[in-house]
């Protein structure tokens, strides 16, 4: 009988560990304490919370049903919120996303499209990074809520430079998302 040597049994143990290992949890966000002001629309399910202190935002009525600019009071960071009153699915929005940032920027890469929790709510959160028409190469944040009547798109960009002193400001705002309680609970 032959006796294999430690090494073995040990990758032959962690080559299997992944089907003993649980799923992933999906990660967990909540909106941060400083978030002290929220836009608000009568007709809209969800408030975006943010820190009046290193935000301006600003409510424009448009072709949808509500979009807001975001603009940083210290970078160069800003970004807009958008609810389209039509429903959709995941597939649908993750081909709409890559649509904008093609239509919006020279070039584009999307780089993860993960499912988060934001105060309690499935969100679907998007990595990219794009070059601008002028060559400025740019960091993209969003996070889409998929609601039973539409869909919340709110993001943030940045160049480089910004985004990596910016950060977590950016994703305190994308974590600023709230549904009204009793309002659609959408997935």
């Amino acid at each position: 009988m032959r006796i294999e040597p430690p090494w073995i049994l040990l990758a032959v143990a962690l080559a299997a560990l992944p089907a003993w290992a649980p799923a992933a949890e999906v990660p967990s966000f909540s909106r941060p304490d400083d978030a002290t002001r929220a836009l608000r629309a009568r007709d809209l399910p969800f408030q975006l919370w943010y820190d009046p202190d290193e935000w301006t935002v600003g409510p424009r009525r448009s072709s949808f049903t509500l979009l807001a600019r975001a603009v940083h009071e210290h970078g160069s960071v800003s970004g807009a919120f958008v609810y389209r009153a039509e429903p959709r699915s995941r597939e649908q929005v993750r081909r709409r996303a890559v649509e904008e940032l093609a239509s919006a920027f020279a070039s584009h890469e999307v780089r993860a499209f993960q499912r988060r929790l934001v105060n309690g709510h499935e969100v679907w959160f998007m990595k990219a990074v794009a070059t601008t028409r002028g060559g400025t190469e740019v960091v993209v944040r969003n996070q889409y809520w998929l609601g039973p009547e539409g869909v919340a798109d709110y993001g943030v960009v940045a160049n480089r430079e910004s985004f990596e002193r910016y950060r977590e400001d950016m994703l305190d705002l994308l974590n600023g998302f709230r549904l009204r309680p009793g309002d659609g609970q959408g997935s």
